[in-house]
């Protein structure tokens, strides 16, 4: 309309159809405008959902090391099923543990030193030293013929802080950095 040759003057439908672009035009940048509100209700509501997270452990993959006295959780993660999982306990002096599972889903998994059944046995009474021995934890996964699936050894890590980075949330881990949410494989 601001364009309009005054020799030539716009017919009803062409004002109409001008008329009808603008509203389009103002339509699109009103729903701009509220999507991008609700993009950061959803922010919101998310960062409130996270900070529910902070204090709680987690398991990511990594190395685990546990022990009676301190962190007690560990795990591990099949992708595929496995014939078999050996979960290896290694103390300071390099003395093994070991405990077996059969015929294992695939799935991820939880486990505690306090209830582990170790061959040979780490016995965990008041009185024993080997309560306070930190063990670092090993996984492998094995099938009858020899194959190697793949296995991810999980560590606990408490959650100390949540926090946006690019738009994405991510939880503070102490001493095991900072992690995107989709890299946590468990929660407790």
């Amino acid at each position: 309309m601001k364009n309009q040759d005054p020799t030539n003057p716009m017919d009803n439908n062409q004002l109409a159809s001008q008329m009808a672009q603008m509203h389009v035009a103002l339509g699109v940048e009103k729903l701009n405008n509220t999507v991008l509100g609700m993009g950061g209700m959803v922010n919101s509501v998310q960062a409130v959902n996270l900070s529910n997270w902070v204090g709680r452990t987690v398991l990511i993959v990594g190395k685990p090391s546990v022990s009676f006295e301190g962190q007690t959780a560990y795990g591990f993660e099949l992708p595929s099923g496995a014939d078999a999982v050996r979960v290896t306990f290694t103390d300071e002096q390099g003395k093994t543990y070991t405990q077996d599972y059969k015929d294992v889903k695939p799935g991820a998994y939880k486990l505690d030193i306090r209830k582990a059944q170790t061959t040979p046995p780490i016995v965990a009474s008041p009185l024993d030293e080997d309560k306070a021995k930190h063990y670092d934890v090993s996984i492998e996964a094995k099938n009858k013929d020899e194959s190697r699936p793949t296995v991810n050894a999980l560590k606990a890590a408490k959650v100390e802080n949540v926090f946006f980075s690019n738009g994405s949330a991510k939880l503070a881990l102490g001493l095991d950095g900072a992690i995107y949410l989709k890299d946590v494989i468990l929660v407790e």
